[in-house]
C-alpha cells in the first residue's frame, strides 16, 4: 500500500492485530543487517502511512503491530534465509528486537 507518507510492503491481520511488515532485503554479505535500514526516520514514515490506511481506507479495533521481515540473498540471488521479528517497533520506541 503506497500513500502520501510512505509505502507499506505488507499489511495482513490475524485475530489480535492489524499488522504492517517492512521487508528488507540484502546479500548475506551486505555491513549492516536488514533490520537496522528501518531507523527511527523510517519507522515515522511506516506508522505514518499506517495510520493514514486505519483512519481514511480500513475500520477496525484491532491493535496495529509493526513487523520486520529481514531477507537474506546469497550473492547469485538465491534465498538464503528468512528472519521473521514481531513487534520489531513500537510506536514512540526504538527496536524491541535486535
Amino acid at each position: 500500500m503506497r500513500n502520501k507518507y510512505s509505502e507499506i510492503d505488507i499489511i495482513a491481520e490475524n485475530r489480535d492485530y492489524i499488522v504492517f511488515v517492512e521487508v528488507k532485503t540484502r546479500t548475506s554479505d551486505f555491513p549492516i543487517r536488514p533490520l537496522e535500514a528501518v531507523n527511527s526516520q523510517k519507522q515515522q514514515k511506516i506508522m505514518l502511512a499506517a495510520n493514514y490506511f486505519l483512519t481514511c481506507c480500513y475500520n477496525t479495533s484491532k491493535q496495529p503491530r509493526f513487523d520486520v521481515a529481514e531477507v537474506f540473498m546469497t550473492q547469485k540471488g538465491k534465498l538464503k534465509s528468512i528472519n521473521y521479528i514481531e513487534n520489531a517497533f513500537i510506536q514512540g520506541g526504538n527496536y524491541a528486537v535486535l
